[in-house]
């Protein structure tokens, strides 16, 4: 399930960013995870915590550079595996994708924004990719552990878009709408 993530650009006009949780499964079993689509990035990654836990699929060990801002590069070798990707909302919806593992994706991001968006989406029976009685709650830590790159959130995106508000977009992913704005 995805979902959006806030962050303040200005106190009062937070920034929402493409978030939410989605199922990844391996070889030891299947464990619920918070997203990020990223369209900022190439690749495709996954905390080295969640590849571990859940036993995904070892391809091959890369070495590679990776740009930042202000042209910071860091020379790293990560492995490369293969993570299946489920829907909280719909059991049959799967996908498969490559991720390079990471001990530390990011610092935890702000709280997600549970505003008048969620109540919006749940009034047009949206299907949302997370669990909005979580959101309403306040259950989630800040943490991401696979940020979705282009070349993959290219594949999940259905290509539907609507807007929320004059700020706001939701976005249908193959797992559930994400919000965006």
């Amino acid at each position: 399930m995805l979902v959006a993530n806030v962050a303040e650009a200005q106190p009062e006009e937070p920034t929402l960013f493409m978030t939410g949780q989605l199922i990844v499964e391996g070889s030891s079993g299947r464990k619920q995870c918070q997203i990020l689509i990223d369209s900022g990035s190439k690749l495709t990654y996954i905390s080295k915590r969640l590849s571990e836990a859940v036993g995904v699929a070892f391809l091959v060990k890369e070495k590679f550079k990776i740009s930042a801002f202000a042209g910071a590069k860091t020379e790293t070798i990560s492995r490369r595996v293969a993570v299946e990707l489920g829907s909280l909302q719909d059991p049959k919806s799967w996908y498969s994708i490559k991720a390079y593992e990471a001990e530390t994706i990011s610092d935890p991001l702000l709280p997600l924004a549970t505003g008048n968006w969620l109540r919006q989406m749940q009034k047009k029976n949206l299907s949302i990719a997370d669990d909005p009685q979580a959101l309403l709650a306040g259950n989630w830590n800040g943490e991401i552990d696979l940020p979705i790159g282009s070349p993959d959130e290219v594949r999940i995106l259905t290509g539907k878009t609507r807007r929320i508000d004059e700020a706001v977009l939701e976005f249908e992913t193959i797992f559930g709408w994400v919000i965006w704005g």
